[in-house]
């Protein structure tokens, strides 16, 4: 997520490096998941459930991948176009060379 007013500059560091940082983060991030489906569907059950036994939320995950798993279908996700991460914007940052 790209911050874009002075409040939230604020909480990712302030001014241009924070956002700057901010940008690669969420483009690993999304990288990483988008290796990690790659996996297949155990690696994320078993990221899940390591997640829920660090953090002691087992019984919260499984809860919400099943109502997931009953509200949500492939052919919703495919239609609604989240079968895939947005195209990351440009980030334009000014004040450079002139």
């Amino acid at each position: 997520m790209l911050w874009h007013t002075k409040d939230d500059r604020r909480r990712v560091g302030g001014g241009p490096a924070g956002i700057l940082r901010e940008y690669w983060a969420e483009a690993r991030f999304q990288r990483d998941v988008e290796r990690l489906v790659k996996l297949g569907p155990r690696a994320i059950g078993e990221l899940l459930a390591e997640l829920g036994r660090r953090h002691l939320i087992r019984t919260a995950i499984e809860n919400l991948v099943r109502e997931y798993a009953e509200r949500v279908t492939p052919e919703m996700v495919r239609l609604a176009g989240a079968d895939d991460f947005p195209a990351r914007p440009l980030l334009v940052i000014r004040g450079g060379r002139s």
